[in-house]
């Protein structure tokens, strides 16, 4: 048996992020300078992830996550989630998480050329 080609021209729909906004502020989070090879803007932030470990389904539940422009953003929500929290729940989590999604080829860092 053999196959039968044929060349297509097809077009591809992709969701791909444009930009970010601050959960916080509201202020937008601009792109670094730094190219990224795939063609999708790098941004630097913080990631914020809360959430509580008490009995039950709920925990699962609790799980939020939001996006900071700066560490002062960041600072805001932490305090923010602590105070709502309080006396609420037994096991409060949070975790920050500073993002640069651009990591330089191994080749570039470490070429000796």
């Amino acid at each position: 048996m053999s196959n039968m080609i044929e060349i297509k021209n097809i077009l591809v729909t992709r969701e791909c992020i444009v930009g970010k906004k601050c959960d916080i502020c509201g202020k937008e989070i601009p792109p670094t300078v730094i190219p990224h090879r795939y063609g999708e803007p790098i941004h630097d932030y913080y990631e914020v992830t809360t959430h509580h470990d008490d009995w039950g389904n709920d925990s699962v539940e609790s799980y939020e996550r939001f996006e900071a422009c700066s560490p002062e953003c960041a600072n805001k929500l932490w305090e923010k989630y602590i105070r709502d929290s309080a006396g609420k729940t037994n096991t409060m989590y949070i975790e920050i998480e500073h993002i640069n999604c651009w990591v330089p080829d191994y080749k570039e860092e470490h070429d000796d050329g």
